[in-house]
């Protein structure tokens, strides 16, 4: 069985210490160690170990006014990129789009704040994706996805997704020709729809 999984969570060691003034001599510090639990986010279907992933490209977050993780992650069994966000007991797995493995990397998330979520990605070819949930994690909801950028000439990579304190969302990406192109798109406030995505200026020589 192809597993997609992750840490949820691990409790910082605490640090205690006494110092003796005018002595010159410190007393002891004592630190606890760190625990931690891990989760399966999708147990998925069986596949061949060799040919199905799951995860390879993923993003993490916490749910907005939470300490609860979401993940955005691909998943070449199901040829998909999916979401999953833990609701305090289990992690609940949903998919985005239906995407062939091979055109899904750089995945991002990010979450305006209505905890409405956002995933973007890149596809190693020439398109730039981009899907929204029509409502917060823990509310019924569907997705929706569209190509909201096109690039000739090169694979589209290193896709960086943003949302600002006003709920404006920045998306970058750059091309891997040979002059590389650094492309920023903008949705404006209260981002519903991938359609709302314009792209603006481009800056050329970019290395990386």
């Amino acid at each position: 069985v192809v597993t997609f999984m992750m840490f949820s969570g691990c409790e910082q060691p605490s640090t205690s210490g006494l110092s003796l003034g005018g002595t010159g001599t410190s007393g002891e510090t004592t630190t606890s160690s760190s625990t931690c639990t891990t989760s399966v986010v999708d147990y998925g279907s069986k596949f061949n170990i060799t040919t199905a992933t799951r995860g390879l490209y993923s993003d993490i977050k916490l749910l907005p006014g939470t300490a609860y993780p979401a993940v955005v992650y691909q998943d070449s069994a199901a040829s998909a990129i999916k979401y999953a966000y833990w609701n305090g007991t289990r992690f609940i797995p949903e998919t985005v789009a239906g995407d062939l493995a091979a055109n899904i990397t750089f995945v991002q998330l990010a979450f305006l704040s209505t905890g409405i979520p956002i995933v973007a990605w890149t596809t190693g070819a020439t398109t730039v994706k981009v899907a929204i949930r029509s409502a917060a994690s823990t509310s019924s909801g569907t997705w929706t996805a569209a190509v909201v950028d096109t690039f000739t000439g090169g694979a589209t990579r290193a896709a960086r997704l943003s949302v600002s304190p006003n709920d404006d969302v920045g998306l970058t990406y750059i091309t891997n020709t040979a002059a590389g192109v650094l492309k920023f798109m903008y949705c404006p406030a209260t981002c519903s729809n991938p359609a709302s995505f314009v792209p603006m200026a481009a800056e050329n020589n970019v290395e990386g």
